[in-house]
C-alpha cells in the first residue's frame, strides 16, 4: 500500500465523504476535524511564509482546477544544481490562469492511486496543503484522480492571468 504524501486531506478521506447519505456522515466529521487541524498548522507557520504565497494560502482558489501543463527546467548555473518547476492550472471562478513556479525545488514526488498507470490522466485540482520544511517551502496536491504531487523547494512565486483560450473551458 502507498504512502499518503497529504498528512490532512487524505485519499481514504476524500474517498470517504464522496460515499453521500448517513454512510457519509463520520467522513465529514473527520474532514471538519482536519480543516480545523490544517488551518492550525497553516497559522503556526503564515508569518514565514512570503507575502504574495500567504495570499494565495489564505483562501483555497484551485479546488476543481484544471492542470495545464508542468514542466521542470534545470538550473541555469551548474553550481546551484536546483531546477525550477512551473504549473499552470485553469481556475473555472473566476476564469483565469494561475501560475505557479517553485525555485530550487529540492525534491518532487509524483504519487498514482495503488495499481493506476495515469490510464485516466492527472484530472481536476482536489485540494492542497502548504507546509515548511525547515526553511523551505513544502506544496502537496491531491488531484480527482487520487494522483497525489508533493514539491519541496526554496521559494514560490504565484501569479494570475485571463487567458480566454483556456481559462474556464473544458
Amino acid at each position: 500500500m502507498r504512502r499518503a504524501l497529504l498528512r490532512f486531506f487524505t485519499r481514504d478521506l476524500w474517498d470517504g465523504i464522496q460515499q453521500g447519505g448517513e454512510k457519509a456522515t463520520p467522513w465529514h466529521e473527520r474532514w471538519d476535524l482536519r480543516v480545523r487541524e490544517y488551518w492550525e498548522q497553516y497559522a503556526g507557520i503564515r508569518a514565514r511564509l512570503p507575502e504574495e504565497v500567504r495570499e494565495f494560502f489564505d483562501e483555497p482558489r484551485l479546488h476543481d482546477g484544471r492542470l495545464l501543463s508542468l514542466r521542470v527546467r534545470a538550473a541555469r548555473r551548474r553550481a546551484s544544481g536546483a531546477p525550477t518547476l512551473t504549473m499552470e492550472v485553469a481556475r473555472p471562478e473566476p476564469a483565469s490562469i494561475c501560475v505557479l513556479e517553485y525555485s530550487g525545488v529540492r525534491s518532487l514526488n509524483i504519487t498514482t492511486p495503488d495499481g493506476d498507470d495515469l490510464g485516466q490522466g492527472i484530472d481536476d485540482w482536489g485540494y492542497d496543503e502548504i507546509s515548511m520544511v525547515e526553511q523551505l517551502l513544502k506544496h502537496e496536491v491531491m488531484f480527482a484522480s487520487g494522483l497525489e504531487l508533493s514539491i519541496v523547494c526554496d521559494r514560490m512565486r504565484i501569479t494570475f492571468r485571463t487567458d480566454a483560450r483556456d481559462a474556464g473551458g473544458r
